[in-house]
């Protein structure tokens, strides 16, 4: 395990889906493998929920944690540059890159008895 932890944090790109992946198909030989990256690390699991006014709450996961999940070398050549879409559905803040089949992606969820009232508080992160 010690080997795999120190080849992940190798410098170079590799996504935590991959990493995952791969820590999953050795799970299946190596049964005490871990099967995710954060057990990998022994990352404690952060959530930094803001309050707003009327007691509603906000998690932002952010838009750099997406991206960099995701191995960007092709995408970037051909574009030159990284292109989301960001919409809202509910109480998500999603994101979409654009020119992919990729999933869209959470930014930032709202929970609250009504819509945000300050659209400002809201985007700010």
């Amino acid at each position: 395990m010690d080997t795999v932890r120190e080849w992940a944090q190798l410098p170079g790109l590799l996504s935590m889906t991959k990493l995952n992946d791969l820590l999953h198909r050795l799970s299946v030989v190596f049964p005490s493998m871990p099967k995710c990256y954060t057990t990998l690390f022994h990352c404690p699991y952060n959530f930094d929920i803001s309050h707003f006014h009327g007691g509603a709450t906000f998690w932002y996961k952010g838009i750099q944690a997406n991206l960099d999940q995701l191995n960007l070398r092709e995408y970037l050549q051909k574009y030159k540059k990284i292109i989301l879409d960001i919409g809202m559905d509910g109480w998500l803040l999603l994101r979409h890159l654009v020119g992919t089949d990729n999933e869209p992606f959470i930014i930032a969820v709202y929970k609250g008895e009504k819509d945000p009232v300050d659209a400002d508080e809201y985007l700010h992160k």
